[in-house]
Parts: C-alpha cells; structure tokens; sequence
C-alpha cells in the first residue's frame, strides 16, 4: 500500500452559488461513470475525490474512513485506486477529471 499522500487539484471553475459559497452539488462526466474499466467502488471513489475542496489532502489508508462501510478494506481502496490510475482519471498530483486512457 503506497504512503503518498494525494491532493485534489484546483479547480478555477468550480461551481459556486449565488453567495460564492461552494455548491452543494459535483459534476461528474458520463464518461466517467460509464466506464467499463472501472468497478462500482473506483467510480464511488472517483466521485468522492472530485468532491474533495481544492488543495484537500488524503492517503489511500484514509479512504475507507471516509464513509464507514463494512468489509470496506485498505486492499479495496488500493485495488480500486490502480483501476483509477491505470484508466487516466487519477494520479499522484491530484484527479484528472474526464479523462479517457
């Protein structure tokens, strides 16, 4: 299990309401969410990622403490985490939103 610690990436164009307050939605790309190569756990990964405020910073070791599930493991995160690198959406710098390997 890799120690390195991940950030989100900025993001100029967040969305933002009408106070300039974060909104409280993300905008993930169909592609994304349709695609094969990922398990159901990396897209749930993925999309918790993209919801991260910019400059937020987290371990793999963290992720399953994020949303406690049961049977959720530290081996889980990693094997989802490599589907998410190996198909271009995330790396060691930050999420790659929309990408397509």
């Amino acid at each position: 299990m890799s120690d390195q610690i991940y950030r989100a990436e900025d993001d100029d164009q967040a969305l933002v309401d009408a106070d300039g307050r974060p909104a409280p939605m993300v905008v993930l790309p169909r592609t994304a969410l349709r695609d094969n190569r990922l398990s159901l756990r990396a897209r749930g990964i993925l999309a918790m990622l993209v919801s991260l405020p910019p400059g937020s910073r987290w371990t793999l070791a963290t992720l399953p403490g994020w949303v406690p599930t049961p049977g959720e493991t530290t081996e889980d995160m990693q094997v989802a985490w490599d589907e998410l690198v190996a198909a271009g959406y995330v790396t060691a710098d930050g999420v790659v939103q929309g990408a397509r390997a």
